[in-house]
């Protein structure tokens, strides 16, 4: 695999213990990676019936009971929600993110996460740990098409999926404002 310019990640079942809780916050997660860039994604709860798609330079939308509609990423607001892991808190968040302050924060499962920042109902998700690129791939391609993005921690580029690696993302932060200078918030 080291040298795919252009593959598929494909994640069954993204949210393992939302699955075993019943919560309904898991998703069938599928990317098409071409150059390590997401440009085609597809996150899909089956217990929601709820799916969001994108495609590069197609737009990002999202489809419920039949009905589909184009989403897009909101601006920053004043007091912003900030999405964080239902199974997987990280107890250092607060103080790494006190720039951001105020904020509200929900915890939700799954690559819903980026989903709520792409549709404009959340504004930033921070992952202060390493996860797999199934997981947050096929999420990262609708929110990029919806107007986000997701940054690495370590650089502030756009997150990539270089098929020569361990498969696992560095620290990072998707936001649906891109305007916003990340590195003077989230640098101490």
């Amino acid at each position: 695999r080291a040298k795919w310019s252009r593959y598929w990640l494909v994640d069954p079942l993204d949210g393992t213990r939302e699955f075993i809780a019943k919560n309904g916050e898991f998703t069938v997660n599928m990317a098409l990676i071409s150059e390590g860039r997401p440009i085609l994604g597809v996150v899909f709860a089956p217990a929601l019936d709820l799916l969001y798609a994108a495609a590069e330079g197609a737009g990002a939308w999202r489809e419920q009971f039949n009905e589909r509609k184009p989403i897009a990423v909101r601006a920053w607001p004043e007091q912003p929600m900030l999405m964080l892991s239902r199974a997987h808190p990280e107890p250092d968040a607060a103080s790494r993110l006190h720039r951001l302050a105020p904020y509200d924060t929900t915890a939700v499962g799954s690559s819903l996460k980026y989903c709520r920042i792409a549709e404009g109902s959340a504004d930033a998700y921070p992952k202060f740990s390493r996860i797999h690129y199934w997981d947050t791939a096929a999420a990262q391609c609708v929110l990029e098409q919806a107007g986000g993005v997701a940054l690495a921690l370590s650089d502030f580029m756009p997150l990539r999926y270089p098929p020569d690696s361990d498969l696992r993302t560095p620290e990072f932060i998707a936001v649906g404002d891109p305007q916003r200078d990340w590195r003077s918030l989230l640098v101490a």
